[in-house]
Protein backbone atom coordinates (compact mmCIF):
# COMPACT_ATOMS: atom_id res chain seq x y z
CA UNK A 1 0.00 0.00 0.00
CA UNK A 2 0.98 3.88 -0.26
CA UNK A 3 2.34 5.56 2.42
CA UNK A 4 -0.08 7.31 4.32
CA UNK A 5 0.70 10.42 6.25
CA UNK A 6 -1.31 11.91 9.21
CA UNK A 7 -1.15 14.47 12.05
CA UNK A 8 -2.59 12.41 15.62
CA UNK A 9 -5.68 9.81 15.59
CA UNK A 10 -6.17 8.02 12.14
CA UNK A 11 -7.23 5.07 10.83
CA UNK A 12 -6.31 3.61 7.49
CA UNK A 13 -8.60 1.27 5.44
CA UNK A 14 -8.13 -1.04 2.36
CA UNK A 15 -9.81 -4.32 1.08
CA UNK A 16 -8.72 -7.69 0.89
CA UNK A 17 -9.74 -9.97 -2.07
CA UNK A 18 -9.33 -13.52 -0.10
CA UNK A 19 -10.30 -15.40 -3.40
CA UNK A 20 -7.57 -13.55 -5.17
CA UNK A 21 -4.70 -14.61 -2.59
CA UNK A 22 -6.25 -18.34 -2.89
CA UNK A 23 -5.86 -18.56 -6.67
CA UNK A 24 -2.24 -16.79 -6.51
CA UNK A 25 -1.24 -19.46 -4.12
CA UNK A 26 -2.89 -22.61 -6.45
CA UNK A 27 -0.80 -20.98 -8.90
CA UNK A 28 2.64 -21.01 -7.63
CA UNK A 29 1.80 -24.34 -6.39
CA UNK A 30 0.96 -25.61 -9.29
CA UNK A 31 4.23 -24.05 -10.48
CA UNK A 32 6.25 -25.35 -7.86
CA UNK A 33 4.54 -28.71 -7.68
CA UNK A 34 5.25 -27.94 -3.57
CA UNK A 35 3.09 -27.03 -1.19
CA UNK A 36 3.56 -25.39 2.27
CA UNK A 37 3.03 -27.56 5.33
CA UNK A 38 1.42 -25.82 7.61
CA UNK A 39 -1.13 -24.05 4.80
CA UNK A 40 -0.41 -20.59 3.30
CA UNK A 41 -1.12 -17.72 4.84
CA UNK A 42 -1.65 -14.06 3.99
CA UNK A 43 1.14 -11.52 6.16
CA UNK A 44 0.02 -7.96 7.27
CA UNK A 45 2.54 -6.10 8.66
CA UNK A 46 2.02 -2.50 9.35
CA UNK A 47 5.11 -0.28 9.94
CA UNK A 48 4.55 2.80 12.27
CA UNK A 49 6.94 5.64 11.64
CA UNK A 50 6.11 8.56 14.69
CA UNK A 51 7.69 11.71 14.36
CA UNK A 52 6.77 14.36 17.03
CA UNK A 53 8.63 17.70 18.75
CA UNK A 54 8.33 17.87 22.56
CA UNK A 55 9.92 20.13 25.50
CA UNK A 56 12.93 17.69 26.02
CA UNK A 57 13.81 15.97 22.89
CA UNK A 58 12.31 15.17 19.57
CA UNK A 59 10.75 11.53 19.13
CA UNK A 60 11.91 9.24 16.13
CA UNK A 61 10.75 6.05 16.24
CA UNK A 62 9.18 2.94 14.13
CA UNK A 63 6.91 0.45 15.40
CA UNK A 64 6.06 -2.76 13.38
CA UNK A 65 3.18 -5.29 14.14
CA UNK A 66 2.11 -8.05 11.91
CA UNK A 67 -0.81 -9.86 11.60
CA UNK A 68 -1.31 -13.51 9.75
CA UNK A 69 -4.56 -14.65 7.68
CA UNK A 70 -4.79 -18.14 6.76
CA UNK A 71 -5.99 -18.66 3.21
CA UNK A 72 -8.10 -21.50 2.27
CA UNK A 73 -11.23 -20.03 4.09
CA UNK A 74 -14.11 -17.45 3.38
CA UNK A 75 -13.90 -15.85 6.91
CA UNK A 76 -11.03 -13.65 8.30
CA UNK A 77 -9.17 -15.42 11.14
CA UNK A 78 -6.32 -13.63 12.62
CA UNK A 79 -4.19 -15.69 14.44
CA UNK A 80 -2.23 -13.19 16.18
CA UNK A 81 -3.30 -10.58 18.65
CA UNK A 82 -5.11 -7.84 17.11
CA UNK A 83 -3.95 -4.81 19.76
CA UNK A 84 0.08 -4.30 20.31
CA UNK A 85 1.87 -1.45 21.73
CA UNK A 86 4.98 -0.29 22.43
CA UNK A 87 6.05 2.22 25.50
CA UNK A 88 9.10 4.27 25.53
CA UNK A 89 10.75 7.05 28.03
CA UNK A 90 12.06 10.59 27.26
CA UNK A 91 15.24 11.46 29.08
CA UNK A 92 16.00 14.78 29.87
CA UNK A 93 19.21 15.85 28.86
CA UNK A 94 20.82 18.69 30.30
CA UNK A 95 24.55 20.26 29.23
CA UNK A 96 26.37 22.34 32.32
CA UNK A 97 29.45 23.84 30.81
CA UNK A 98 32.82 24.22 33.61
CA UNK A 99 33.97 27.54 32.50
CA UNK A 100 37.18 26.92 34.96
CA UNK A 101 38.76 24.13 32.71
CA UNK A 102 42.01 23.75 31.22
CA UNK A 103 43.74 20.68 29.22
CA UNK A 104 40.11 18.99 27.57
CA UNK A 105 38.03 19.62 30.86
CA UNK A 106 40.15 19.62 33.91
CA UNK A 107 40.32 21.67 37.00
CA UNK A 108 42.78 23.60 37.57
CA UNK A 109 43.95 21.13 40.51
CA UNK A 110 43.54 18.67 38.05
CA UNK A 111 45.82 20.12 35.52
CA UNK A 112 48.30 20.84 38.16
CA UNK A 113 48.48 17.26 38.78
CA UNK A 114 48.76 15.92 35.07
CA UNK A 115 51.41 17.76 34.77
CA UNK A 116 54.69 15.66 35.74
CA UNK A 117 52.71 12.24 34.86
CA UNK A 118 52.09 13.97 30.89
CA UNK A 119 55.66 13.40 29.55
CA UNK A 120 56.21 9.95 31.54
CA UNK A 121 52.67 8.53 29.03
CA UNK A 122 53.95 10.40 26.34
CA UNK A 123 57.66 8.49 26.33
CA UNK A 124 55.66 5.11 27.24
CA UNK A 125 53.42 5.81 24.29
CA UNK A 126 56.11 6.32 21.50
CA UNK A 127 57.83 3.53 23.06
CA UNK A 128 54.92 1.19 22.22
CA UNK A 129 54.43 2.90 19.15
CA UNK A 130 57.96 2.45 17.76
CA UNK A 131 57.94 -1.99 19.31
CA UNK A 132 54.26 -2.09 17.42
CA UNK A 133 56.11 -0.58 14.51
CA UNK A 134 59.48 -2.73 14.38
CA UNK A 135 56.96 -6.33 14.76
CA UNK A 136 54.91 -5.01 12.49
CA UNK A 137 58.04 -5.20 9.99
CA UNK A 138 59.33 -8.21 11.11
CA UNK A 139 56.01 -9.82 10.86
CA UNK A 140 55.57 -8.55 7.49
CA UNK A 141 56.19 -11.06 4.72
CA UNK A 142 59.67 -11.12 3.00
CA UNK A 143 60.52 -9.31 -0.28
CA UNK A 144 60.88 -12.84 -1.69
CA UNK A 145 57.37 -13.84 -0.71
CA UNK A 146 56.39 -10.34 -1.82
CA UNK A 147 57.78 -10.87 -5.04
CA UNK A 148 56.32 -14.62 -5.62
CA UNK A 149 52.86 -13.21 -4.91
CA UNK A 150 53.34 -10.72 -7.51
CA UNK A 151 54.32 -13.49 -10.30
CA UNK A 152 51.53 -15.63 -9.28
CA UNK A 153 49.20 -12.79 -10.09
CA UNK A 154 50.86 -11.26 -13.17
CA UNK A 155 51.23 -14.88 -14.63
CA UNK A 156 48.40 -16.81 -12.96
CA UNK A 157 47.24 -18.61 -15.90
CA UNK A 158 50.55 -20.21 -17.10
CA UNK A 159 52.21 -21.24 -13.40
CA UNK A 160 51.14 -24.71 -11.86
CA UNK A 161 51.97 -24.91 -8.24
CA UNK A 162 53.03 -28.78 -7.13
CA UNK A 163 54.23 -30.17 -4.06
CA UNK A 164 57.44 -31.84 -5.37
CA UNK A 165 59.46 -31.15 -8.77
CA UNK A 166 61.06 -34.46 -10.27
CA UNK A 167 64.50 -35.14 -9.35
CA UNK A 168 67.28 -34.47 -11.94
CA UNK A 169 68.06 -36.80 -13.85
CA UNK A 170 71.17 -38.02 -14.73
CA UNK A 171 70.68 -37.41 -18.28
CA UNK A 172 68.71 -34.11 -18.23
CA UNK A 173 70.24 -31.18 -18.94
CA UNK A 174 69.31 -28.57 -16.46
CA UNK A 175 69.78 -24.26 -18.34
CA UNK A 176 68.94 -21.58 -15.31
CA UNK A 177 67.49 -18.71 -16.62
CA UNK A 178 67.67 -15.36 -14.94
CA UNK A 179 64.13 -13.97 -15.21
CA UNK A 180 60.75 -15.09 -14.79
CA UNK A 181 60.17 -13.34 -17.72
CA UNK A 182 63.05 -15.29 -19.95
CA UNK A 183 60.48 -18.06 -18.99
CA UNK A 184 57.18 -16.64 -19.94
CA UNK A 185 59.12 -16.66 -23.60
CA UNK A 186 60.16 -19.70 -23.51
CA UNK A 187 56.38 -21.42 -22.48
CA UNK A 188 54.76 -19.41 -25.63
CA UNK A 189 57.41 -21.51 -28.20
CA UNK A 190 57.01 -24.80 -26.03
CA UNK A 191 53.24 -24.49 -24.85
CA UNK A 192 54.32 -25.59 -21.75
CA UNK A 193 53.36 -24.82 -18.26
CA UNK A 194 55.85 -23.43 -15.66
CA UNK A 195 55.72 -26.05 -12.42
CA UNK A 196 56.23 -23.61 -9.12
CA UNK A 197 57.29 -24.92 -5.56
CA UNK A 198 57.10 -23.00 -2.96
CA UNK A 199 59.38 -23.40 -0.38
CA UNK A 200 61.07 -21.95 2.71
CA UNK A 201 62.77 -18.99 1.53
CA UNK A 202 62.79 -19.75 -2.11
CA UNK A 203 60.49 -20.51 -4.85
CA UNK A 204 61.79 -22.54 -7.86
CA UNK A 205 59.34 -22.31 -11.33
CA UNK A 206 60.53 -24.65 -14.28
CA UNK A 207 59.68 -25.71 -17.68
CA UNK A 208 60.02 -29.21 -18.76
CA UNK A 209 60.86 -29.52 -22.66
CA UNK A 210 61.89 -33.88 -23.16
CA UNK A 211 65.30 -34.43 -21.10
CA UNK A 212 65.67 -29.94 -21.08
CA UNK A 213 64.96 -28.35 -17.63
CA UNK A 214 64.51 -24.67 -17.77
CA UNK A 215 64.60 -23.74 -13.98
CA UNK A 216 64.36 -20.10 -12.58
CA UNK A 217 65.28 -19.74 -8.82
CA UNK A 218 63.67 -16.70 -6.57
CA UNK A 219 65.57 -16.94 -3.19
CA UNK A 220 67.68 -14.78 -1.24
CA UNK A 221 70.80 -16.10 -2.22
CA UNK A 222 69.85 -15.50 -5.67
CA UNK A 223 68.73 -12.24 -5.38
CA UNK A 224 71.98 -11.39 -3.31
CA UNK A 225 74.22 -13.12 -6.36
CA UNK A 226 71.90 -10.80 -9.12
CA UNK A 227 73.18 -7.27 -6.87
CA UNK A 228 76.68 -8.99 -6.83
CA UNK A 229 77.11 -8.83 -10.44
CA UNK A 230 75.53 -5.78 -11.06
CA UNK A 231 77.60 -4.15 -8.58
CA UNK A 232 80.63 -5.95 -10.52
CA UNK A 233 79.14 -5.01 -14.15
CA UNK A 234 78.95 -1.50 -13.27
Amino acid sequence: MPETRETGDFRVSFLLDLARFDELASAIQAETRASAPEGCHLTITANVHTTAETDFEAIDDVFTHSIKQPLGGETIKWEENLAQSKSGAIEEKRIIPNQETYLAGLSVTGARNLSPIAPVVLLLTLGCLVVLGVRGRQEGPSKIEQEALRLSKKYGDFIVDIEELPPVKAQETVIPLTSIDDMVKLIDELHKPILHKAGEKRHIYCVFDGSTRYEYLLAEEASSTKQDTATKAT
